[in-house]
């Protein structure tokens, strides 16, 4: 899914202030980045999923949020999206 340029820059405005609004054009660009690569994008985390979650409370009202999948087995890293809401993963 390509998402258009101006969206992306809508959602990193909503998610500014969060220290990790640049995770959206890095999960946009690159549908299914696995975890242990996003903490190199921007300030180290050891809880990518709080991440995710304070960041979907901000894009959640336009419409989009950041969904998690395993892509391997569940103690390994899983890969992660930017879809809009009504949206799921495709196998």
């Amino acid at each position: 899914m390509i998402i258009p340029q101006e969206t992306i820059n809508e959602l990193k405005r909503a998610a500014a202030g969060t220290g990790y609004s640049c995770w959206i054009s890095v999960i946009a660009e690159k549908q299914g980045i696995l975890t242990h690569e996003l903490p190199s994008i921007s300030k180290p985390s050891n809880n990518p999923a709080d991440i995710s979650r304070k960041l979907n409370a901000r894009i959640a009202p336009l419409g989009w949020h950041i969904v998690k999948r395993i892509k391997t087995r569940p103690n390994e890293s899983w890969a992660w999206y930017l879809l809009p809401i009504e949206s799921e993963v495709q196998a």
